[in-house]
């Protein structure tokens, strides 16, 4: 069976099956093949790489998260070589992946606008980038993050008001409206005022990260919540498949009360038991305990 995840970002929900599938994110290419093809700035890239400044203490988040049952397992990022926050932030990622033991794929921006698609920015207006997508070992997505912190936007606009005003130019100047001189004034003024803040920068996107996962992660789904609550293992299976009969005759002659949930029936209950494995049956018991298959078979694959 195909794996077909769905988006459910608010930013994204709308726009139905996501084209990453599995298949698709083993295309991508590892960093040292995208590093290796970088027309441009691989000093830039070997340099951030160097100075990011993963702490211990996010380490053992990133490697907390990843050993949750639905934790993520996979990393995406979209990228170009040629683009300034990609030099700073996908080092990053780089880090988070072999700290956490995550696979990392990386897909070229301009050669892959139906993934693009999915994760444009600003309301649909901006295909920034890089975009650095988490997801569960079963390709469900769990969070993004997009070209670069909100305190790294603060201080950009900060470096613009202060540069105006260093060169006597207009408050509604822009990038985009100064020509000339003017503007390579102005764009010397601000890299003059934001190359110092790097590492900052970086430090302050690995706790948006953080965050982003923190809340994607707690976020309980109410079903399983309840079935918790009442003490209940939750089984997913498919009618037919012969562990899921095997797995379910024996409970009953046990006398071992459970709640069903039947993946063949729902996209919904599929993706749901995707958080947790691969192949059915899936028993998730109330302490958090996962268990695939069942006396040793393997059973079907979702």
């Amino acid at each position: 069976m195909a794996i077909i995840p769905q988006v459910t970002d608010p930013e994204t929900a709308n726009r139905g099956p996501s084209v990453v599938t599995l298949a698709r994110y083993e295309q991508g290419q590892s960093y040292a093949d995208f590093l290796a093809q970088a027309p441009v700035n691989q000093d830039k890239l070997e340099a951030a790489y160097q100075s990011s400044p993963l702490s211990s203490q996010d380490i053992a988040f990133f490697k907390s998260a990843a050993a949750l049952p639905n934790g993520p397992a996979r990393m995406m990022a979209i990228a170009e070589s040629w683009c300034p926050d990609v030099c700073r932030e996908l080092p990053i990622a780089v880090h988070i992946a072999e700290a956490a033991g995550m696979t990392l794929r990386v897909f070229l921006r301009d050669q892959n606008p139906d993934i693009m698609d999915e994760f444009v920015s600003n309301n649909g207006k901006s295909r920034a980038m890089p975009v650095i997508v988490f997801y569960t070992s079963g390709m469900r997505y769990i969070a993004h993050f997009t070209e670069r912190s909100a305190r790294a936007n603060a201080d950009m606009a900060a470096a613009q008001q202060e540069a105006k005003t260093e060169l006597n130019l207009p408050q509604t100047a822009s990038f985009g409206t100064l020509e000339g001189a003017d503007r390579q004034a102005f764009i010397h003024a601000m890299v003059r005022r934001i190359t110092p803040l790097t590492i900052e920068w970086q430090k302050a996107s690995i706790q948006e990260m953080r965050q982003l996962l923190s809340a994607a992660l707690k976020s309980p789904n109410p079903a399983e919540a309840a079935a918790s609550d009442r003490g209940l293992p939750i089984v997913y299976t498919i009618r037919g498949c012969d562990s899921c009969t095997k797995l379910l005759k024996k409970w009953d002659v046990e006398g071992q009360t459970y709640e069903e949930r039947r993946v063949e029936l729902s996209q919904a209950t599929l993706d749901e038991a995707r958080k947790y494995g691969e192949t059915v049956p899936i028993v998730v018991w109330p302490d958090g305990k996962v268990e695939e298959g069942f006396e040793g078979s393997i059973g079907c694959f979702l």
